[in-house]
C-alpha cells in the first residue's frame, strides 16, 4: 500500500478555486424557488441540468439574468403550482422543484416528475 507522508512544520495558506458542481448547484437553484427575492449564486457550472433547471424556473415565473457563471434569481413573481410534463421528463432533479413548491405553496401539481421513463 502507498502512502503519502507529509513532513514540514509550516501552515499551508492560500486560495484555492472550487468549480460548481451539478449535484451541488441543482439543489440551490431550486432552494431560490422558497425566497420572494433575489438571491445571488456564484460559480454556477455551465451544464445541460442547469439550463433545463433555469428554463423551469422561468416557467413558473422566476426572472433570470446570466453574467459569466453568476445568476441572479428573481423569484418574487412566482406563482404557478404546475410544472410542464415536458420540463418535468427532461431533467432527473425535478423533485428539488416539487419539494421547492411545496414548501413556498404548500401543494404541486405535476404530471410525472422526470428523467427516466417508466418500464
Amino acid at each position: 500500500m502507498e502512502k503519502l507522508i507529509v513532513i514540514g512544520g509550516k501552515r499551508l495558506k492560500g486560495k484555492v478555486r472550487v468549480n460548481g458542481a451539478k449535484n451541488a448547484i441543482l439543489p440551490i437553484l431550486a432552494a431560490s424557488l422558497l425566497s420572494q427575492s433575489i438571491s445571488v449564486i456564484y460559480e454556477v457550472p455551465k451544464l445541460l441540468d442547469v439550463k433545463v433547471m433555469k428554463e423551469v424556473l422561468i416557467y413558473l415565473g422566476a426572472k433570470i439574468e446570466c453574467e459569466g457563471s453568476m445568476l441572479k434569481i428573481d423569484s418574487s413573481q412566482v406563482q404557478s403550482l404546475e410544472i410542464a410534463e415536458d420540463l418535468m421528463r427532461r431533467m432527473r432533479a425535478s423533485n428539488l422543484v416539487m419539494g421547492a413548491l411545496l414548501g413556498r405553496f404548500g401543494k404541486v401539481k405535476v404530471a410525472y416528475p422526470g428523467g427516466c421513463d417508466p418500464l
